[in-house]
């Protein structure tokens, strides 16, 4: 867990590169980089946050990496999805952390909404498929959920999520 003075997050969606494996490897340099300069960071393929301690020190880094990645990697950072931001106003591979004095990792709210809409559209009445088809549909959205986001602890107990599952579970407690 990165240090819990961290007060804003820089984030670099780098486009151009087109799988994971591939953005690890154009992208090593820069993570030598971060880490020369000292940086922590957390980089998974072409998504990667920056943590610093200001909103000034964001800027900063945002403008010197965003250099450094346009003029030494030739590669273009999408300025839409960077941004200079708390933690918590940001997500990052479907988890953000909440703002408290001791941060804990909880899902994403657009995660949880593209799960609902996605449950919704596989167990519509207007689907028009048996129970048991619906039910060998959504069995892998379900697993592939729950192993993913089970490395939350706000999982199993997110209200939003207990309700929308399992409603009379959520009603009897």
């Amino acid at each position: 867990m990165p240090n819990l003075a961290v007060k804003a997050k820089v984030t670099f969606c780098v486009q151009g590169v087109s799988s994971p494996l591939l953005a690890n490897l154009v992208l090593d340099e820069l993570d030598r980089e971060l880490e020369r300069r000292g940086h922590r960071f957390v980089r998974y393929a072409d998504d990667c946050n920056i943590y610093v301690r200001s909103e000034a020190a964001g800027r900063r880094v945002m403008m010197s990496i965003t250099r450094f990645i346009e003029r030494r990697l030739r590669l273009q950072v999408n300025a839409e999805k960077s941004a200079v931001a708390h933690p918590w106003q940001r997500s990052f591979l479907g988890f953000t952390l909440t703002e408290e004095s001791a941060p804990r990792r909880r899902i994403a709210d657009k995660a949880v909404t593209r799960f609902k809409d996605r449950v919704r559209h596989l167990t519509g009445r207007n689907r028009g498929v048996s129970l048991e088809r619906m039910i060998t549909d959504l069995n892998p959205l379900l697993r592939g959920w729950a192993g993913y986001f089970g490395l939350s602890p706000a999982f199993a107990t997110h209200p939003q999520f207990r309700e929308f599952c399992c409603p009379s579970a959520a009603i009897s407690h």
